[in-house]
């Protein structure tokens, strides 16, 4: 009788565990191909970015494009999703751009809004950085240090909405 208990409630688990598998993968849009993990941690002098933009670009262009991005959290880490919504990267090569935007104080007169990142980083033509997403997760996995923070103004200036002198 025990072994007979034993059967049902491993056959049972088992559907469970079946169920929640098929019940967790993401759903993905039509011609969208699957997606794996990937993570990027980012540091500047040996201290970890925080709310960087991450952009990856295909290497090899194609008729689809998906949207690839992310945001470092505190660790300078990038988890990445593609069209915003399903967490993973197709598996390609790409080309990777970042920049980290904070507003400069310009006193009474308003704000610039500047780069903290090397401007190289910026372009898919300029920034060095490439990596290969596969289908092994553990594979993708990356760090690159962006090397001095900088401040290279990326705007006009933005005027304050509000005045005091009128």
């Amino acid at each position: 009788m025990n072994q007979t208990y034993k059967i049902f409630f491993l056959s049972v688990a088992g559907c469970f565990i079946l169920l929640f598998q098929i019940g967790c993968r993401q759903q993905l849009p039509d011609g969208m191909p699957p997606i794996y993990p990937c993570k990027i941690t980012f540091t500047q002098e040996e201290k970890p970015v925080f709310n960087a933009t991450v952009i990856l670009h295909p290497v090899e262009k194609s008729d689809k494009y998906w949207a690839i991005s992310s945001v470092s959290d505190v660790n300078g880490v990038t988890k990445l999703s593609t069209n915003a919504n399903y967490k993973g990267v197709p598996a390609g090569t790409y080309k990777v751009t970042v920049e980290k935007i904070i507003q400069e104080d310009a006193g009474s007169k308003g704000y610039y809004l500047c780069d903290t990142i090397d401007i190289r980083y910026r372009s898919v033509d300029t920034t060095p950085i490439q990596v290969e997403v596969t289908a092994n997760k553990k594979q993708n996995v990356f760090s690159f240090d962006l090397g001095k923070e900088t401040q290279t103004r990326v705007s006009s200036l933005i005027e304050n909405s509000i005045r005091t002198d009128q």
